[in-house]
């Protein structure tokens, strides 16, 4: 039984849920890690969540689901560094433009920002390894009028955000998706000043 079959549900079929609080639970497998997955996309504000399942060989239930949900290739949509946008944009604004030409609600999924402690650990480890620094943090906190705490989840998030960019979307792509899906969704994010990324190399799909 996985997390999945736990979760309430006001509709759905044998993979996707829709929850009493407007939420869709679904689950995939993904292409490169061969496991199963769960995400949870949630209304706007609320952290959306992906959850993956060990492959167990003693579970022959395990091995089952491979062959019973849709394959999916993971890659995602980011901001370019230099701005800073509503933490909103990608699932009121980004995510309804890709609906609106055509990409389906299941392949492409706006995220809400949500600063969290994360946001300070990669601050943290970013000026540690010399990639930022923590003068640039202070003069950029000062300049947007932050707190210039490196314990500010906010300043954290909308620092790194100006400097490396932000996850925008989660894009699935079913792996038996027609072949102009993908260059359509590039072309899109594109022309909206972003890029997308496959997430295990952190390289750019062009």
């Amino acid at each position: 039984m996985t997390n999945f079959d736990l979760l309430p549900e006001t509709a759905g079929s044998n993979d996707k849920k829709i929850l009493p609080d407007g939420s869709v639970a679904a689950l995939f497998v993904s292409a490169s890690k061969n496991l199963t997955t769960l995400y949870i996309h949630r209304p706007p504000g609320s952290q959306d969540i992906k959850i993956r399942y060990p492959s167990d060989l003693s579970d022959p239930a395990a091995e089952s689901r491979k062959t019973k949900y849709k394959c999916v290739r993971e890659l995602e949509a980011w901001s370019k560094p230099g701005n800073l946008l509503h933490p909103e944009y990608g699932k009121n604004m980004l995510q309804q433009e890709l609906w609106e030409k055509g990409v389906s609600q299941d392949v492409f999924l706006g995220l809400s920002e949500i600063p969290g402690e994360s946001d300070c650990k990669n601050l943290n480890l970013s000026i540690q390894s010399g990639e930022l620094t923590e003068y640039s943090f202070k003069r950029f906190c000062l300049s947007y009028g932050l707190s210039d705490s490196m314990q500010s989840k906010e300043s954290a998030a909308k620092f790194l955000e100006y400097m490396e960019g932000r996850l925008l979307a989660w894009i699935h792509l079913p792996i038996d998706a027609d072949p102009t899906l993908l260059p359509l969704i590039v072309k899109i994010i594109s022309e909206l000043g972003h890029i997308v990324i496959d997430p295990d190399n952190m390289t750019p799909i062009n």
